[in-house]
């Protein structure tokens, strides 16, 4: 992995570059992933776009697939090539990576080819090293159960000690098509969690996103309902049954994305226990996105004239959001975002949904967080809620925006280096706040 500065917020990686744009079936040999990535590389977008299948060529348009390659640059450095294809395991065939190499930070390009020898399964994600499964922990690991939610999202109830009746927490991803453990580098902070919160008495449900295992479920137009709403009340649906469980005393837990999506959870599920707002965006992200970029772009206290062309390319982008008016609109919008999905989010007010509700909250706020900001967002939540028997909000001077400690500016590289996992402190608050009204 590189030692270089990683200058791409993992909440832009999430929102644009991991768009999910197809499926995953079997595939063959890499040669056709290869040449697929060289057309890329070629800007031989046409031959590109003619090696998709039928069903990923009626989803991503030619042109779409020329913006979101063309989008890689502006956030991630110059690229400078890709390395050899690895072979990862997959339940439907073979699925092969390539490592990108740009100026700031490492991607994977992850591509399925099916039998037909036609593309059908290409997404972008930050780079992540193999690991064995001999590498994860496994004293003390609390007992967990294999499950589906909306019976085709792989997941994994942990559960404590005992026998049963217990509280129990969804875990509700940030952006991107996320795995169940929130994996980010060697960082696995729903994993952690989970298993903190089991040696306080109380289960959890984490999943794998549906951006990850089910994109061709997608519409081409999806919104936050397609992407995360409609899976986490399903995983709510998926605890109220289970005979371990305490249909009373459920929570929703969201990060980052899914803490800013919570209250719309809460809204739609009033039979909850309560809400966990991890680092839970206050603002649309037409408005953190440049923030982010601009923060990246300037922490070796310097912005360049590619850089500054960059951050007017994307604050460009994020001005035209406040025209869109077609929800039904699957043209890309900011970063190559379905505008769609901008829209459902530009026209939802995270704070006055959480304020219409009566549910109990507790809402968790990184000091260092420079994704989600304590001055710009945390701010917001303690102002509707504070003072509010209802509210609990607690602030973390030293952690990031994955609740890892830290000291001085928080950096995107932190992500990609092992950060002592998910607060200790942070999970005692998490648990002892269920703990006050458990059944």
């Amino acid at each position: 992995m590189k030692q270089r500065v990683m200058k791409i917020p993992q909440y832009i990686i999430a929102t644009a570059l991991l768009l999910v744009l197809a499926g995953l079936t079997k595939a063959q040999t890499p040669t056709t992933e290869l040449k697929f990535l060289q057309a890329l590389e070629q800007s031989e977008y046409d031959a590109a776009h003619a090696m998709f299948s039928e069903d990923v060529a009626a989803q991503l348009s030619r042109d779409q697939l020329q913006q979101i390659w063309n989008s890689l640059p502006a956030q991630a450095g110059e690229y400078h090539g890709h390395g050899p294809a690895r072979v990862e395991p997959s339940e439907t065939g073979r699925l092969v990576v390539f490592r990108l190499d740009f100026a700031t930070v490492d991607l994977d390009a992850r591509i399925n080819v099916n039998e037909a020898g036609r593309i059908d399964g290409f997404w972008i994600v930050p780079a992540v090293e193999p690991e064995s499964e001999a590498a994860v922990e496994t004293s003390n690991k609390p007992a967990e159960r294999e499950l589906l939610v909306n019976d085709e999202l792989p997941a994994l109830l942990t559960l404590p000690e005992g026998d049963g009746h217990f509280p129990a927490v969804v875990l509700v991803h940030g952006s991107g098509p996320g795995d169940r453990d929130q994996t980010l580098g060697p960082n696995k902070p729903f994993r952690d969690l989970a298993h903190g919160l089991a040696k306080h008495g109380i289960a959890s449900l984490r999943y794998d996103k549906r951006t990850r295992v089910a994109p061709e479920s997608l519409p081409a137009a999806f919104t936050v309902e397609h992407e995360v709403l409609a899976d986490a009340r399903a995983a709510i649906d998926l605890l109220q049954s289970h005979d371990a469980i305490n249909p009373e005393q459920i929570y929703a837990a969201g990060l980052s994305l899914g803490g800013l999506l919570a209250p719309r959870i809460g809204q739609s599920r009033p039979d909850l226990a309560g809400l966990v707002l991890l680092a839970a965006p206050a603002r649309g992200i037409e408005v953190i996105v440049p923030e982010q970029l601009r923060y990246i772009s300037g922490l070796d206290g310097e912005i360049t004239d590619i850089e500054a062309a960059q951050l007017a390319q994307i604050e460009a982008q994020a001005a035209a959001v406040a025209d869109y008016d077609d929800p039904d609109s699957a043209e890309p919008g900011l970063l190559g975002v379905p505008q769609s999905y901008l829209l459902d989010l530009r026209d939802y007010d995270p704070v006055a949904t959480a304020q219409s509700l009566q549910l109990r909250m507790l809402i968790l706020q990184g000091g260092r967080d420079y994704q989600v900001t304590v001055a710009d967002d945390f701010s917001r939540w303690q102002q509707a809620f504070g003072p509010n028997e209802r509210v609990e909000l607690k602030q973390y001077p030293n952690l990031n925006h994955l609740f890892m400690a830290g000291e001085g500016m928080a950096k995107p590289a932190e992500y990609m280096m092992d950060g002592g996992g998910f607060s200790a402190q942070a999970i005692e608050d998490i648990a002892a706040w269920i703990n006050k009204t458990k059944n």
